[in-house]
């Protein structure tokens, strides 16, 4: 029995002295500070986390004659004392509250009413103290609110007001403080918000729910990661010109968030940094500035409709706009190399995707699952199509690949409702389940007269009819059956791989008839104009270019070519009818010149209107300088409300 007390007297002397005290007042352990002036700091309770009951810190204490001042709270001083109750009683001559000190400490309740004697709290000082029940008073002297210092709070309530004279906001210094109402206004002193993280950081304001308004000044730079994630923000952000940063997870699943205007200034986008933010609408603008935007950045905003990217960023990583499901429409700006892998997967609503010539790459995915994509205008210095690219998309009809395209990779047209595809001859490698469940494909046009690389595909489920229809350049069907690969398709035909469209510039005016296709044998076409009732014909087009008023007409196909017939009204003057439409191809404007005009609209390869323009003569200019590279019909109308229609390619 001697034994075990002697054990137990020990053990608590050895605690007591790895707390480092100089004395004991009350049931409080204090350190001395100095001696001149006389000053202590409050180091733990005689009880360690078994402390209970309320907690009242005097100004002053008395060892050995002498008045020692409190200045300090301890590291680790309350550390884990769950069983302490009632309100926190700080007094006014403490200066710093180190870190931890009141770590886990659950019981308090009341305000957490923090005198403004202090300038220094250190890290999760006040963490997961969840009892506090009221208002918070951040001293008024305070230049950092330190990593972790308030998190877990989740009782405190009202507005939480941060003085001016802070400056850094840590990362997880308010995370999951549930209690706070209203609009945070971050003073103008902050210049960062959310830094200094560590391995297990939350952010600076994650999971504050209550917080339903931010106001951020000029003076903010950088908002750190998950800064204000999984907040009850609601209505629309304009950030300040000052943001040239905002990183990783940032507003992510803020679901009240209904808009965002970024600034010019913004630099640098971080992953996932507004993802699954749904309640996003309108669109979205990405300023010229921001160089970098990082992978999933915009990943779920399934309410945005539009987006648009004013300059190409130097870095554009995988997903950024994925699973957007309300985007309808996509302009990609001159200068961008790749589409980004899986950029706009799961985008089932976009319809119309504007990309620049400078495009060279269809990266992977970057267009999987966009059910409501049905066609596209591919760039004409375009390369490769890589892997998925167009998987499960809403591509249907002629694929008609532009001359440059050199690999398609596995899977890129999986699952679409192509019916015919052409290849240029530049094609060097080609994947066979690029086509793989695509069940209306039934021809393919090679116009390379040596074979590209072709990967067949053993699963059976994965490969293409091995008696579909396959096209290749007059005097190269041996060739083609000859070679290792190639040779599993049963249907290899020589023919005319050349491309030829013959159609009516206007279908109630009139019908085009072909009447002889161009053979190896014989490269002739025939094509025949017929003119509805109260119109007449007036002249082919061929490639933009006013060709013949022969009809019917005849010519040597030797180079792709869309023939355009033209029609008037019936009593009209030819000369009258006719206008010119220059320069064609054009950078920026055009002028169209004709007798009695009244009005041109310009519209894209979609049918979307893009431009008008008005005349009270004969002569009109239309700007094309703000729409992007393309071919465009431009229908004029004059006086009468007669029309007619010309294609103007802007380059």
């Amino acid at each position: 029995m001697k034994k075990q007390l002697f054990t137990f007297l020990f053990l608590a002397s050895f605690a007591l002295q790895a707390l480092a005290y100089d004395f004991q007042s009350g049931d409080l352990l204090y350190t001395i500070i100095s001696t001149d002036p006389p000053q202590v700091r409050l180091v733990g309770h005689v009880d360690g986390v078994e402390a209970e009951g309320e907690l009242v810190i005097p100004e002053i204490v008395d060892f050995e004659g002498v008045h020692y001042t409190v200045t300090e709270i301890g590291k680790n001083a309350f550390n884990g004392c769950t069983g302490l109750t009632g309100r926190l009683v700080i007094p006014q001559t403490v200066r710093k509250i180190d870190m931890c000190a009141f770590k886990q400490c659950s019981g308090f309740s009341g305000d957490l009413d923090i005198p403004d004697s202090v300038d220094t709290i250190m890290t999760a000082a006040f963490r997961d103290c969840s009892g506090f029940d009221g208002h918070l008073h951040i001293p008024e002297n305070m230049k950092r609110i330190y990593l972790e210092t308030f998190s877990g709070c989740s009782g405190l309530t009202g507005t939480l007001n941060i003085p001016e004279s802070v400056t850094e906001i840590d990362a997880d210094a308010f995370s999951a403080c549930r209690g706070f109402t209203g609009t945070l206004v971050i003073p103008s002193s902050v210049k960062e918000i959310g830094m200094n993280a560590s391995q297990n950081s939350y952010g600076a304001f994650q999971g504050c729910t209550g917080i339903t308004g931010l106001m951020l000044h000029d003076s903010v730079r950088i908002i750190g990661y998950c800064c204000f994630a999984q907040t009850g923000i609601t209505g629309e952000i304009v950030f300040p010109s000052g943001i040239t940063e905002i990183w990783s997870y940032a507003f992510s699943e803020c679901h009240g968030l209904n808009g965002i205007v970024l600034n010019e200034g913004l630099e640098y986008i971080g992953s996932r940094a507004f993802k699954d933010c749904g309640g996003l609408t309108g669109e979205l603008v990405i300023p010229s500035s921001v160089k970098e935007i990082k992978s999933y950045a915009f990943q779920g905003c399934s309410g945005i409709n539009s987006v648009v990217l004013r300059e190409p960023p130097d870095s554009f990583e995988v997903g950024v706009f994925s699973f957007c499901s309300s985007v309808t429409s996509v302009i990609l700006p001159d200068g961008m190399v790749k589409t980004g892998g899986h950029a706009f997967d799961g985008c089932t609503n976009l319809s119309s995707v504007s990309l620049p010539q400078s495009i060279t790459v269809i990266s992977a995915a970057s267009f999987t699952g966009c059910t409501a994509l049905t066609h596209i205008d591919f760039p004409e210095n375009l390369k490769v199509i890589d892997n998925s690219a167009f998987w499960r998309s809403g591509l249907s009809d002629t694929l008609v690949l532009p001359k440059s395209i050199e690999r398609i990779d596995v899977l890129a047209f999986c699952e679409t409702n192509i019916t015919e595809a052409v290849f240029g001859e530049s094609l060097k490698e080609l994947w066979e389940n690029a086509f793989s469940m695509t069940p209306y494909l039934n021809k393919i046009v090679l116009q390379g007269s040596v074979p590209p690389s072709f990967h067949p595909e053993d699963q059976v489920s994965l490969q293409m009819q091995r008696d579909i229809l396959i096209i290749v350049p007059c005097g190269t069907q041996e060739t083609y059956q000859n070679t290792p690969e190639w040779n599993v398709f049963s249907n290899i035909q020589d023919g005319m791989t050349v491309l030829f469209s013959a159609v009516s510039s206007d279908e109630t005016a009139g019908t085009v008839y072909l009447l002889k296709e161009a053979t190896c044998e014989d490269r002739t076409v025939e094509v025949l104009a017929e003119s509805n009732e109260g119109w007449k014909f007036l002249y082919w087009e061929a490639n933009g270019e006013q060709v013949s008023s022969e009809n019917p007409y005849s010519f040597v196909l030797e180079e792709d070519t869309e023939l355009v017939a033209y029609f008037s009204g019936t009593g009209l003057d030819e000369i009258e009818q006719l206008f010119r439409v220059f320069p064609n191809p054009t950078t920026g404007q055009v002028t169209i010149t004709g007798r009695d005009l009244k009005s041109a609209e310009v519209f894209n390869t979609f049918g979307q209107h893009v431009a008008t323009a008005t005349s009270d003569g004969d002569r009109l200019t239309v700007n094309l300088s703000g729409l992007p590279v393309g071919v465009y019909t431009v229908s004029v109308t004059d006086k009468e409300g007669k029309n007619s229609v010309r294609k103007v390619i802007k380059q």
